[in-house]
């Protein structure tokens, strides 16, 4: 049995079509159905579910007001983890984590799972905060580190860049878009399978960069986004210090799927392939 949280996101909603077209055994919870942060009712689920694998999709994700917020973000970010990390590990279960390119701050060409993370925001810094408290918890888990995720969630309500920028095109709204910040998009689809392909391959625990091949910048992406859409717009590009942001992000989050190679697991596909599947 397979528990995953925060199962109304992205991530989780791909990772229910998989699990269910391959009939894996599975429980998906959201906030509602399991506030991570109350061990009470973690333990209430475990004792009603037993699962043998949690994959925690789980997260307070508003970047700009982690900053505010620290507080939530911390609380979901890192003491939930710990929490969930926890009871899995009492009750024999593997937890599989998901973190994020932010944790590290954009000083080098690319990073891999071996350099030393260095958060520059509270978003960053929670989510590095629990990859610790995970891996303290439970030695019997997988951390995986992703980034620019695009995917629908459970009811298609949810908005992501690739949305926000075919709208705003086919609204003829300007469209500026930061073009100092290097990453790799990530379909939650292709992503789901590899998060699945370790769990069957009973991977070596530790840290797992997983991400579509090849990188571009945020202005880069949009312009293919709307290529690849057929709509006729010109994004204008702008530096971060253009765009509003109140807090510091990496300019450079290239994660490289290093330990992947290592293991000899193939990596994704180049993300331009990925997102014509997902406009399709």
């Amino acid at each position: 049995m397979i528990l995953i949280t925060g199962s109304n996101g992205q991530l989780g909603n791909a990772l229910q079509q998989l699990f269910s077209g391959l009939g894996v055994d599975y429980i998906a919870l959201d906030r509602i159905g399991l506030d991570i942060t109350n061990k009470d009712a973690i333990l209430e689920v475990f004792g009603k579910y037993n699962p043998n694998i949690v994959i925690n999709c789980a997260a307070y994700n508003k970047v700009e007001q982690a900053e505010e917020c620290i507080e939530d973000a911390y609380r979901v970010n890192a003491f939930g983890p710990y929490l969930l990390a926890k009871v899995s590990n009492d009750f024999g279960a593997k937890i599989v984590h998901i973190s994020t390119d932010y944790v590290f701050g954009g000083d080098q060409n690319s990073f891999s799972e071996i350099d030393c993370p260095r958060p520059l925001n509270v978003y960053g810094a929670s989510k590095l905060s629990g990859e610790y408290m995970v891996q303290l918890a439970n030695e019997n888990n997988l951390i995986i580190r992703t980034s620019w995720l695009f995917g629908n969630n459970k009811d298609n309500s949810e908005k992501n860049f690739v949305k926000t920028m075919i709208l705003k095109a086919r609204e003829k709204e300007e469209i500026r878009v930061v073009e100092d910040q290097i990453g790799s998009p990530t379909y939650t689809n292709d992503l789901a399978k590899k998060i699945n392909e370790l769990i069957v391959l009973d991977a070596e625990p530790g840290v797992y960069h997983i991400t579509n091949s090849g990188h571009c910048s945020w202005y880069e992406f949009a312009n293919k986004i709307l290529e690849f859409s057929k709509i006729e717009s010109a994004p204008i590009p702008i530096k971060t210090s253009e765009s509003g942001t109140k807090i510091k992000r990496p300019q450079n989050s290239i994660l490289e799927n290093k330990r992947l190679k290592e293991i000899n697991v193939p990596v994704l596909r180049n993300w331009q392939e990925a997102l014509i599947d997902y406009i399709k």
